[in-house]
């Protein structure tokens, strides 16, 4: 008898694996992930000049680990979404604070930083915010109506995180 036999030997029905839709987000969320990396080192000069860049290139970091662990538990792959694409969607501190690492007067590096991480910052706050409700949405269409993920649930979370970065942003623009 299989493992996977039931008592009469016949095999248990599987559950119907819904969460193909989602893969597409989620190589999206790593494609950029590893975009925002690359730049963030290149613009931010890695460990060597400026290591206040790190902070953003570790927020892409963050977004493709949490992606690729969407492909690696794919029941929970929803979850890793919605998760990946908060991180891509909001990259603005990590941004922020990498450039008020930068000193005064390197202009080369200063406006590559604000030209080619901003834009990806700013990209990335719609890259994700897209990727989020493809999630939604391909996961509403693949559920019954009773288990919905809630709209309210993710209006909720974007507040917060976009709260987290209003914060954050006061905190750092405060006179010390």
């Amino acid at each position: 008898m299989r493992p996977s036999a039931g008592r009469n030997g016949m095999r248990r029905p599987r559950a119907p694996v819904q969460n193909d839709r989602l893969v597409a987000p989620l190589i999206v969320n790593i494609v950029f992930g590893l975009l925002v990396m690359f730049v963030s080192l290149d613009r931010g000069h890695g460990l060597h000049y400026y290591p206040s860049t790190l902070l953003f290139t570790l927020n892409g970091a963050i977004a493709v680990a949490v992606a690729v662990a969407g492909f690696l538990f794919p029941a929970r792959r929803y979850a890793f979404l919605v998760l990946s694409s908060y991180v891509v969607s909001f990259m603005f501190p990590g941004f922020y604070y990498g450039g008020k690492g930068i000193p005064r007067g390197d202009d080369g590096c200063g406006f590559g930083w604000l030209f080619f991480c901003g834009l990806l910052c700013l990209v990335g706050f719609f890259v994700g915010m897209g990727t989020l409700i493809a999630g939604i949405v391909s996961r509403s269409r693949s559920q019954p109506p009773g288990s919905r993920p809630s709209v309210a649930l993710h209006v909720a979370c974007f507040i917060i995180g976009l709260a987290a970065c209003l914060f954050i942003l006061m905190v750092g623009l405060w006179p010390s």
